[in-house]
């Protein structure tokens, strides 16, 4: 297969991503308008779940066919990637105030919960590369901490939504069927292109190949996040800023625990990888920091339609891309 074909391929299944994404949001906000049901809640966890299909199926795959690096870059650079799409929210936020101005508290509760689940899943890399690896049932130690952690997290945030929330009406069947028709296109899209970034890896720059760390971390992790930028610009819209941020977070949250899953079917663990990915790891920590900081002081003003904090993410994620470039 040409490369030109390869990068075809890539480029259609990433626009069928973003279109099933988009389609995506207005069901959600639906589903938030008919249930009752906090629209930051449904970002952090149904649209969080639903848009990082594409992940957990990619990582899976590539876990599958050995390529761990690939595997643990995705992960990896579709956290890097999501957190980005917090710049591009708020260019389309319909407000002189930052993005971050009306967040609620349990918003940036979840992204500081996003931080210490990256944190476990990064003491497992650390511990692997130093042969250092508990296992229950065949699945390392590390994995089940990080299940367990998430689980925790989820019944406590449900359980502060069912206080906030009264009452809670069930969804349409109709809406249902909808959101499922659309979760079984972004999977199938997500398997396909983790079989493209496979052979995109293998593409040869200056005598080098691209190789898995590089293309997991920046070019596949940035396919599979393409649902949560279709959601995210398109929630800010909507003027659901909750949801377009809990969307960011509560998919940052779940791509660590797939890992879990990738595990179970991977020939192996994709934990043995190299360190490279620890650079991802201190970028997720430093954007998420700064989001959340700035976005605890409540700033008002933009400069150039953007606010200051953007300007930093930007700046990492410039930093952190190069970075994987000139040591993959």
């Amino acid at each position: 297969m040409s490369t030109i074909v390869v990068f075809l391929l890539f480029l259609a299944l990433a626009l069928v991503i973003w279109v099933t994404g988009v389609s995506l949001t207005k069901e959600v906000d639906e589903l938030a308008e008919t249930t009752g049901i906090g629209k930051g809640f449904l970002g952090v966890f149904l649209l969080g779940l639903i848009t990082s299909l594409p992940e957990l199926l990619s990582t899976s795959t590539a876990g599958i066919i050995g390529n761990f690096d690939l595997a643990l870059g995705n992960i990896y650079g579709s956290n890097v990637f999501n957190l980005s799409m917090l710049i591009w929210a708020d260019v389309f936020y319909r407000d002189n105030k930052s993005l971050g101005f009306n967040l609620s508290q349990q918003t940036l509760v979840t992204g500081l919960s996003a931080i210490f689940l990256i944190s476990l899943l990064s003491i497992g890399l650390i511990g692997f590369s130093h042969s250092v690896t508990f296992y229950i049932f065949g699945i390392p130690l590390v994995d089940w901490l990080i299940l367990i952690s998430y689980i925790i997290i989820a019944r406590q945030m449900w359980g502060d939504e069912k206080n906030s929330a009264g009452s809670i009406i069930s969804p349409k069947p109709s809406q249902i069927i909808r959101i499922v028709f659309l979760s079984m296109v972004i999977v199938v899209a997500g398997i396909a292109i983790s079989f493209v970034c496979d052979a995109i890896a293998r593409i040869k720059v200056a005598g080098l190949p691209l190789g898995g760390t590089f293309v997991g971390g920046l070019l596949l992790g940035m396919a599979t996040s393409l649902p949560e930028l279709s959601v995210s610009i398109s929630s800010v819209r909507l003027g659901s800023v909750d949801m377009a941020v809990g969307n960011v977070f509560g998919s940052n949250m779940f791509n660590v625990i797939i890992v879990f899953f990738a595990d179970i079917f991977a020939n192996g663990s994709i934990l043995n990888s190299n360190l490279t990915h620890l650079v991802s790891y201190a970028t997720i920590v430093l954007m998420t920091s700064l989001f959340v900081i700035f976005s605890m002081f409540r700033q008002r003003r933009k400069l150039f339609s953007l606010s200051p904090v953007s300007y930093l993410l930007i700046i990492s994620y410039l930093i952190w891309a190069s970075a994987l470039y000139f040591w993959r």
